[in-house]
């Protein structure tokens, strides 16, 4: 269904998802800004704006960011003027490194990527702004300020709908419009060329709260909004990522690398291999054909990012891939473990380059050089494990070598031209890792039920296999990384921490060192889980959402933890 929006003789026509709602909380601060007399600004020129001086075809944005006061924010859509029957698309657009359009949230209005900025007057910058531009592309960061357009007075068919005299303060709350995408936090908001998305944090103030570009929700869905881009695949001699090639000193084998878009797209198109002809490019493969060639004569990995650009309407899409440069003469052989604490590896005889005897890196490789064709025994020696009936049994290993058998060494290998890569894998054979299932992964309070020892709603979290288990609270961290404790132990004065309950026990500590947890000792039984917030404190709603960590063993199950504001309008 897609839900029609009513603004001063405009329709706008957005395809809005169904989840649960959040929207702003200051009534009687902001009525003005959200009643629907106050989006006379709306106007058809919003439609058409653009930013002049490009040399490129701009890529229009799709998709959905989710504010935590104000809900779905739509970067793309349809409008139809109901006067005359016009209609046509709004949204927003990269064009070069520069964004530029509209946005629309049907609580907060108008969005402009490209806002007027002027040195003083309602289209000056808050003071403590350091870049003073719309919203642009630097590298990989996106930053700048986008405008909320409702704070302005203006609602004429020109360009001044948007910028120039502010309305009453009364009206708007004290807020000016800003949304600063990013700053002091630690994951503003960035461009992923490669998967085309746009991620992280934008800051509207207490108004509109945090933008998140790219996230999940309830029910395991996801929503991003993503640049309209050409889907490309970049191979090395055919595969995109784990191939090899050897060199014979001073030669060394040719490598032939191709960009293959698999978007659809038709071409023509212009191809960029490296920062030879894009500074932003990675990789040291360099050209700009469709298909390149090259022979490295330096043992390692070779990488290479290719850029493709379609001429007709400027879209890009980027693609990685990656190859290995072995020596043939002095191939290597390498012993990863997996499972380091259960056990170690040996090998006979020992490399001429590198040290392989008592490997036991977890979960990585050890490495050494051999002369071609070395036979070499690879020797897993396992640890004792306490859990074992008899108690002190080796513990299980298992081999990724094809004719080497569980729980038997030595595993017999040659190691050839190319080189040679072997596996061990320790095993607990007496206890698994937990599992567990989730329902209700996302919990909220709202902001005007706290300060009376309010309770979220309860998650319920069921083990499934790996019984017994323990599950504790590991960490309760807000989305700037900052763990709960700290949040409220920065605020003046003394105050109540937040509260983690799990099910039949009194609530305990969130913090990571309190030990809370609880034993679940057969498949199939259950606990809830919620939050209990004993004061109403505005920093934790300025740091919400929250991302909780529950631990058991090496099993980890997340926990969203929302602190919110609920829609009191009439």
């Amino acid at each position: 269904m897609r839900p029609l929006l009513f603004f001063k003789n405009v329709r706008i026509k957005v395809q809005m998802k169904v989840l649960q709602q959040r929207n702003f909380f200051g009534l009687g601060m902001f009525s003005c800004v959200l009643t629907v007399a106050s989006f006379l600004i709306v106007q058809e020129f919003f439609l058409s704006n653009v930013v002049e001086g490009q040399s490129s075809a701009p890529q229009s944005l799709s998709g959905y960011a989710w504010d935590s006061n104000m809900g779905w924010i739509s970067s793309s859509g349809t409008w139809v003027n109901l006067t005359t029957g016009s209609s046509g698309n709004y949204g927003v657009e990269l064009f070069g490194n520069n964004f530029q359009g509209y946005a629309w949230s049907s609580n907060a209005g108008w969005i402009r990527f490209n806002p007027v900025i002027t040195v003083s007057g309602g289209d000056a910058l808050p003071v403590e702004a350091t870049d003073a531009h719309g919203v642009k592309l630097e590298g990989a960061n996106v930053t700048g300020w986008a405008r909320a357009c409702s704070v302005f007075a203006n609602s004429g068919l020109s360009d001044t709908a948007c910028s120039g005299n502010l309305k009453d303060d009364s009206k708007r709350g004290g807020w000016d419009g800003w949304i600063k995408m990013s700053g002091t936090w630690t994951n503003g908001v960035t461009y992923d060329q490669p998967s085309s998305e746009i991620r992280g944090y934008a800051w509207g103030s207490d108004v509109l709260g945090w933008i998140d570009f790219c996230g999940t929700y309830s029910g395991n869905g996801s929503y991003c909004v993503k640049v309209d881009s050409i889907d490309v695949k970049c191979t090395a001699n055919g595969l995109e990522n784990g191939g090899a090639v050897n060199i014979n000193p001073p030669s060394a084998d040719l490598v032939t690398w191709e960009a293959l878009v698999i978007s659809g797209d038709v071409g023509p198109f212009t191809h960029c291999w490296g920062i030879s002809c894009d500074p932003d490019l990675t990789g040291t493969v360099s050209g700009v054909a469709q298909s390149v060639t090259g022979s490295y004569p330096t043992v390692g990995p070779v990488t290479a990012e290719v850029q493709v650009t379609e001429t007709a309407t400027g879209k890009q899409g980027r693609g990685t891939c990656s190859i290995e440069v072995r020596d043939a003469n002095n191939p290597s052989l390498n012993i990863g473990v997996v499972g380091g604490d259960k056990g170690l590896v040996n090998v006979n005889p020992d490399p001429l380059v590198g040290s392989i005897d008592g490997c036991r890196v977890n979960d990585g490789s050890c490495t050494g050089t051999y002369s071609l064709n070395t036979s070499v025994a690879i020797l897993a020696v396992p640890g004792l494990n306490p859990n074992t009936v008899p108690p002190n049994q080796p513990y299980n290993f298992s081999w990724s070598e094809v004719g080497c058998n569980a729980n038997t060494s030595p595993c017999n290998v040659t190691v050839g031209a190319g080189g040679k890569d072997v596996t061990v894998t320790f095993i607990d054979q007496t206890i698994s890792d937990p599992t567990f299932s989730v329902v209700t992964p996302v919990i909220a309070i709202e902001f005007q039920n706290a300060g009376r020892s309010e309770e979220s709603n309860k998650s319920t979290i069921t083990l499934t296999g790996g019984a017994p288990a323990e599950i504790c609270v590991d960490s309760f961290k807000s989305f700037t990384t900052n763990l709960i404790e700290q949040i409220i132990d920065s605020i003046p004065g003394s105050h109540d921490p937040v509260q983690c309950a799990f099910g039949g026990e009194d609530p305990g500590s969130c913090s990571s060192s309190s030990a809370n947890c609880v034993t679940l000792n057969n498949i199939g039984d259950s606990v809830t889980f919620s939050v209990v917030v004993p004061e109403k404190l505005i920093e934790i709603l300025n740091n919400s959402p929250y991302f909780i960590k529950l631990k058991s063993r090496g099993t980890t199950v997340p926990i969203r933890f929302e602190y919110r504001v609920r829609d009191i309008r009439p």
